[in-house]
């Protein structure tokens, strides 16, 4: 997160410089809506403002710097000509050039002093954050259940990770998820949304999943109601009931709410793998993470084939094959890689 953070504030200087792009404007927008955000952009201002240089008299002229050191080789003693000749060879080599500059180094160290002070407060304010946090994460073949603070419980499937408060705000239960995950939330008057890199899922008390992967989240709702919500788009939210399902690709807005079967294609929460209509990649990639083993495709139109099918958590091999056969494609192993190929 510390990535994230640094992404934000970054955002904050190209908005006070003038250089940030009208994307780049509706991110830091969104960012600002948090109360809490804006306070910390009214202080990169006000430090901002407070470390403008001053006005810098003009840098002396080299010519008649020059002209000086001459008047006073030819005025004083041959002793004393020798050495300021030497003076003057060390100043055409620019030897002395620091001299000069050091006129101006105090506007230059009170401006690098404010910025030391910048980044120290939010060196400090980052150390802060991070240890009122709590962040679980799951490996490849890892699986994980959170008790959190509030009652609720989430199911973390395979590489992925969850980041939340140790004690929610009195007003909003917020968690950020990258991966995927079943939620059971408890009832409770504070929402409880979750954020992904491009959506966000507010329920009050419900059962749901959130898929996210490569830019895209998808939500699955067993009971309740959820509202589903783009991080970056203008467009309207949706609402999904039980047994819809909902995604969202990039920045574009949550697509129209379709029934599912949330028990077949929430099978991994009883260690099964259900596919529906899911492309050869994407099957391959949740059997890398499970099996935590490297599957590539020889031949790249394999990897937009598409597979509806549900398989109980056994060896890799069975599963492959299985793949294969539907597909009318083959597959070999070697050193616990695996190639699949026509």
């Amino acid at each position: 997160m510390k990535k994230e953070g640094s992404k934000y504030i970054n955002l904050c200087v190209k908005s006070l410089t003038g250089e940030i792009s009208p994307v780049e404007e509706k991110m830091l927008k969104n960012w600002l809506a948090v109360s809490s955000n804006m306070k910390i952009y009214d202080m990169i201002k006000n430090l901002w403002n407070l470390t403008e240089p001053p006005a810098l008299p003009n840098m002396p002229d080299k010519e008649e710097e020059w002209i000086k050191i001459e008047h006073a080789i030819v005025s004083e003693p041959e002793v004393k000509y020798k050495r300021e000749k030497r003076v003057f060879q060390l100043l055409d080599k620019g030897i002395f050039s620091n001299i000069f500059a050091n006129r101006y180094r105090t506007a230059g160290l009170a401006f690098a002093t404010a910025i030391v002070m910048i980044f120290s407060i939010f060196l400090i304010r980052n150390i802060a954050i991070n240890l009122s946090f709590e962040k679980f994460v799951t490996k490849n073949g890892q699986r994980s259940k959170i008790l959190l603070s509030d009652g609720s419980t989430v199911q973390l499937n395979y590489s992925s990770s969850i980041r939340f408060k140790k004690h929610f705000n009195k007003d909003i239960r917020k968690i950020e998820l990258r991966g995927e995950a079943f939620f059971t939330v408890k009832h409770d008057s504070r929402p409880f949304i979750v954020e992904t890199e491009n959506a966000l899922t507010e329920v009050l008390g419900t059962e749901f999943n959130i898929w996210n992967r490569n830019n895209e989240t998808r939500v699955i709702v067993k009971s309740g109601l959820v509202k589903l919500a783009s991080e970056n788009s203008t467009i309207s939210n949706i609402i999904l009931k039980r047994g819809q399902m909902s995604s969202i690709t990039g920045d574009s807005g949550p697509q129209k709410p379709k029934n599912v079967n949330t028990n077949r294609l929430l099978g991994w929460l009883e260690g099964k793998f259900a596919f529906d209509h899911s492309p050869l990649r994407e099957i391959a990639e949740e059997l890398e993470r499970a099996y935590d083993v490297s599957i590539k495709m020889k031949n790249p139109e394999l990897e937009t084939l598409t597979v509806t099918a549900v398989f109980d958590s056994t060896s890799i091999d069975v599963i492959l094959s299985s793949l294969c056969l539907t597909l009318g494609v083959q597959y070999k192993e070697r050193g616990g890689n695996f190639v699949i190929f026509k």
